[in-house]
């Protein structure tokens, strides 16, 4: 590469995962993770320019456009060109939804249960509509599946972020000097509630952690709200939920 500045725009359909052939499914799924919902409250770039296209029948399934044309070629002779390509299409479109990286990352690789060449010859004798509502039938399962496997490994993977990722990651930042474009009190999601009386209570994992981010006004008390620590300001004596999450997140 020229050492000279770069003064020309990148071309930004270079990016085919985004603006090439994945741009249909992510128009059809509104920019959200199909597995697991990610992107579902705001348009987020960071998490939009990460999308991937997920096959819920892989390649090595059939599961791709021309693997599912011949499918149907082979499994109804009779059916005219036009047709056959308009359900192949349609078929395709069904089997490819939007993943955030960590679903694809996480479940592409599992066989599914039934190959695409094995949902069409299933598939009855009949219009286009009955052979595409059954194939569809057989990926609407596959979903259901994966969106379980999922949500199964996220809450394992959840428990280990909020426990261990981030008091070391905090620890970093603040090492580094690095302060959170959200604010430290909405970054690190708190919450206000009103003021009761709660006996106050120093608790090891999240105290630093609030601390470093609320200030070291902020104390933890007995009482929980959904599991997490209530935080009390011993100067104004407001009320707070700490939640060691991103609030975009």
């Amino acid at each position: 590469m020229s050492d000279s500045p770069l003064v020309n725009q990148y071309d930004y359909r270079n990016c085919q995962s985004l603006f090439g052939y994945a741009a249909a499914v992510h128009q059809r799924s509104g920019g959200i993770c199909q597995l697991c919902g990610a992107g579902s409250n705001d348009l987020d770039f960071d998490l939009w320019r990460q999308l991937t296209v997920e096959h819920l029948i892989g390649e090595s399934q059939g599961g791709y456009l021309r693997q599912i044309s011949a499918a149907l070629a082979q499994r109804f002779p009779g059916m005219s060109p036009t047709s056959l390509t308009a359900l192949a299409r349609r078929i395709d479109a069904a089997n490819t939804i939007t993943a955030c990286s960590f679903c694809n990352s996480t479940t592409s690789r599992n066989r599914a249960p039934v190959a695409m060449t094995e949902a069409i010859q299933r598939a009855p004798d009949g219009s286009a509509e009955d052979i595409y509502e059954h194939v569809a039938a057989d990926l609407q399962a596959i979903l259901a599946t994966k969106r379980s496997e999922a949500r199964w490994k996220l809450e394992a993977v959840r428990k280990a972020f909020d426990s261990l990722v981030v008091p070391s990651l905090l620890d970093a930042r603040a090492a580094l000097g690095v302060s959170s474009s959200h604010g430290s009190a909405t970054r690190f999601g708190v919450w206000l509630l009103p003021t009761a009386r709660h006996q106050k209570r120093r608790i090891s994992r999240w105290q630093p952690a609030i601390e470093r981010r609320c200030g070291s006004e902020a104390l933890i008390t007995s009482s929980t709200w959904l599991g997490r620590p209530q935080v009390r300001n011993s100067r104004s004596g407001s009320l707070a939920v700490a939640d060691p999450r991103p609030t975009g997140g």
